[in-house]
């Protein structure tokens, strides 16, 4: 018969082996997908840059760290990626969108001064 010191270790050897495992599977699962997420975050990046937001700035926005905004960057893994992901592209489309906005404000605000003016010389020519 076995006793419970004996059961007791058995089970400790083997949550032990199954941790040592996981932490191997997880390391393999991460070398083989570190150049694609590297990729990724690359593109991420340099849109960033682009827009000339900094770290601390996209992480205040997505309310998130700059750390995990720039391990994201450069390819390490990090939690909830795909939401992370949609909240960066979310970001990216409200920053282009606000940009489209100002420049169509201010072209309608260049418009209505040109026919303004063209209708005050109008207005001017007929009276005289």
């Amino acid at each position: 018969m076995i006793s419970n010191k004996e059961l007791l270790e058995e089970a400790v050897k083997k949550a032990i082996l199954d941790s040592e495992d996981n932490y191997r599977k997880r390391e393999e699962f991460i070398h083989e997908n570190y150049q694609e997420w590297r990729n990724e975050g690359i593109k991420y990046r340099h849109k960033r840059e682009e827009l000339g937001l900094s770290l601390r700035k996209v992480g205040e926005l997505l309310g998130t760290s700059s750390t995990r905004i720039r391990n994201f960057e450069v390819g390490e893994p990090v939690s909830q990626v795909k939401q992370l992901k949609a909240s960066y592209d979310l970001l990216f489309d409200y920053i282009n969108l606000q940009s489209f906005v100002l420049e169509f404000k201010a072209n309608v605000s260049r418009s209505t001064d040109v026919l303004f003016d063209n209708m005050l010389t109008i207005y001017k020519n007929s009276i005289k």
